[in-house]
């Protein structure tokens, strides 16, 4: 996996905080990162502290200096041997969402960013976690800037982030096994097109217009040399028509005409659903129990949570530890009667109208199910104790059945699925926007 934020921490005379501050970074949603410890001679445990999170983390990279340098040094020798294209810096005494270096990433992608800030709360000693605000402030570089997208069977790179205006500019394209390069599209800011010519082999170019630009490559199978006429879409489609700012277009596997865009765009744009990393969504992938919890967690924007539910199979330092905890206390989720709970099982149709209608209890909206299961041809498949659920769930008009008059009940539901029961849920019985 290639990694793209270096998280550089130095380390010195804090040990009050210092595990609080690791286990932060060991629950990042994204897991493109490395994190590099510089412990600056700190004294009595902290060394081994460091290499007992490397060991059990291969993120982590600990590097031991033999005499105190200040934090400024201690932050350049991080910086040099860092590996990646972004740079995070941490303080040792602090914590961080579990969303932190995606929310950043994605703030960096979206808005062609060199530097994104962010916001901070003051935390006592009490240790009363306090969730950082989202990305807020984002300070652009003076070059151009490309969004390359490659469709298909095969990668593409170009060095237009070196590139000045009226520059020839290369994409170099590598097709799988049993691929071709079928299409290669340009785009300046305006949706202009860019003409694109053949270098050699598989390297194109075209001259750096003065704006940003969209570099669209798309393949297929079989042989052939690419079409560079710049016209409305190769196969694939690329990210040409996504709009500006959509949230939904630094995705690699989401594509603007699919029949859940709305939905993922809605989750997205609330911050109570994010990729499974920083370039994918994986809308058909099963939703997991652990991932309900989290999208039920962010929606209450990720409270506090000082209790554990005692579940043999969540730990500290899992991803999912506080969301579960959370769901768990305030009788959103149960466990699975053996004292584990199962966050990696994928959770069924029937499964999940009965956690959000345990969610808007808790959120104290009326759970009257008014629904009707008349007309479904698959009612006697729904278990004895989700019947009321899923009574209500059509109603509130959160499952709408599937091709055939299917309601589905223990089917998985997957991650598109899930975005639009929890558009329709927000909408309908929240009454959000």
């Amino acid at each position: 996996m290639e990694k793209l934020i270096s998280i550089i921490v130095p380390v010195y005379k804090v040990e009050n905080y210092l595990e609080e501050c690791l286990d932060s970074l060991c629950r990042q949603s994204m897991p493109e990162i490395e994190i590099i410890l510089i412990d600056d001679s700190s004294p009595d445990r902290f060394g081994e502290i460091c290499d007992a999170y490397a060991a059990r983390d291969e993120r982590f990279r600990v590097v031991h200096r033999s005499e105190n340098k200040g934090l400024s040094a201690a932050r350049n020798l991080g910086i040099s041997l860092a590996s990646c294209d972004y740079l995070m810096f941490v303080d040792s005494d602090d914590w961080v969402h579990d969303d932190y270096c995606k929310d950043a990433y994605q703030c960096a992608i979206q808005n062609h960013a060199d530097l994104v800030m962010f916001g901070f709360q003051y935390v006592s000693d009490s240790k009363t976690p306090a969730m950082p605000d989202k990305p807020f402030s984002i300070i652009h570089k003076n070059c151009n800037e490309a969004i390359l997208n490659a469709t298909g069977a095969g990668t593409a790179v170009t060095n237009v982030n070196t590139a000045k205006v009226n520059e020839d500019t290369a994409i170099t394209v590598t097709p799988n096994e049993g691929s071709y390069c079928s299409s290669i599209q340009v785009r300046d800011a305006g949706g202009n097109p860019v003409t694109v010519k053949k270098a050699i082999n598989t390297t194109y170019y075209f001259k750096m217009p003065d704006s940003d630009v969209s570099v669209n490559v798309s393949f297929a199978p079989g042989e052939g040399e690419p079409d560079l006429s710049q016209g409305s879409g190769g196969s694939g489609g690329g990210h040409s028509s996504w709009e500006q700012g959509c949230p939904s277009a630094v995705y690699s596997d989401m594509t603007p005409d699919s029949w859940y865009h709305g939905p993922v765009d809605y989750v997205l744009n609330k911050h109570i659903m994010t990729g499974t990393s920083a370039t994918t969504f994986e809308p058909n992938s099963n939703l997991t129990r652990a991932m309900v919890c989290t999208i039920l967690y962010a929606m209450e924007g990720k409270p506090a949570v000082l209790t554990s539910a005692g579940f043999r199979d969540v730990s500290a330092g899992d991803w999912f530890v506080n969301p579960v905890n959370w769901a768990a206390a305030n009788n959103v989720v149960a466990g699975m009667g053996d004292g584990t709970f199962a966050p990696n099982a994928n959770v069924t149709r029937e499964q999940l109208a009965t956690i959000l209608r345990s969610y808007a209890v808790y959120k104290g909206k009326d759970v009257t199910p008014n629904g009707s299961l008349n007309g479904f041809a698959d009612v006697a498949d729904i278990s004895f104790w989700a019947t009321e659920n899923i009574t209500w769930a059509v109603g509130a008009g959160i499952i709408t059945g599937k091709p055939g008059n299917l309601v589905d009940p223990k089917g998985t539901a997957t991650r598109a699925e899930a975005a639009t029961m929890f558009k329709q849920f927000c909408t309908n019985v929240l009454g959000q926007a």
